[in-house]
């Protein structure tokens, strides 16, 4: 495990903060189109994704599903809103400036989509952070920077050129779970730096009233030391120095 601490250049590509809401209503999900004046010009490209549903079943059987959500992105070139009618979400993509400049945009525009649609409650929040580290190579060993690289039978060729490690840790902390991806393949490798994908996805499970700005906050900034346990906990302090 590496010492925390902050980071002079964070593996950052994307970061997110997701809040899953209930509303008194259904309503028309094409409603949440109309954030589009409140976040320009800030955000000024948009664009519209719908969920496809399929259900198999017997065809004398009926078998009800709820709409499934949609959501409307507003975009910057660095970072994106989803209007969602489960939702809403904030994305800050490179150049990524730290957590309280990226906190503080994310709540500033929910702020703008609680104002709009009046949400009834705050259901779950969580943070997902996708790192993309570049290890010097072309050769390396895997040991040397990752906690938890799959072990390979002492039989074979002891090299790998392609993995997928995905894995899911209960109770984080109470109703909290967090999900780890870690992906590497040796085609994307380039000169002298051999490229992993290292995605963390904190959630929790919550019941909070959409006013309470200090509960949502506060939360968030609990959801953000689970990540960087994880963080920190899977990565050596050798690959942790390439960072600063």
């Amino acid at each position: 495990m590496a010492r925390p601490r902050n980071l002079r250049n964070p593996p950052v590509v994307e970061a997110m903060v997701h809040i899953v809401t209930r509303f008194a209503g259904q309503g028309d999900p094409a409603r949440f189109a109309q954030l589009q004046p409140d976040v320009t010009p800030d955000y000024p490209t948009q664009a519209h994704r719908g969920a496809i549903q399929f259900g198999f079943a017997p065809v004398a059987t009926v078998i009800p599903l709820p709409p499934p959500p949609v959501a409307f992105i507003f975009r910057s070139d660095v970072s994106a809103i989803q209007s969602r009618s489960d939702g809403f979400a904030f994305s800050r993509l490179v150049p990524y400036q730290g957590w309280e400049s990226f906190i503080s945009e994310g709540l500033r525009v929910w702020r703008l989509y609680r104002a709009r649609f009046q949400p009834e409650r705050v259901l779950r929040l969580s943070v997902r952070f996708i790192n993309r580290i570049n290890l010097p190579g072309p050769a390396l060993d895997f040991d040397d920077y990752i906690i938890g690289v799959p072990r390979i039978p002492p039989e074979l060729p002891q090299a790998l050129s392609e993995f997928a490690v995905s894995y899911v840790v209960p109770q984080c902390l109470p109703r909290c779970i967090a999900r780890v991806r870690l992906t590497f393949n040796a085609v994307e490798a380039s000169g002298n730096h051999v490229p992993l994908l290292f995605d963390i996805d904190i959630l929790q499970e919550c019941d909070i009233n959409p006013l309470n700005d200090e509960e949502i906050t506060k939360s968030f900034d609990t959801l953000r030391i689970v990540k960087n346990h994880v963080f920190f906990g899977t990565l050596t302090e050798k690959a942790v120095e390439i960072f600063e």
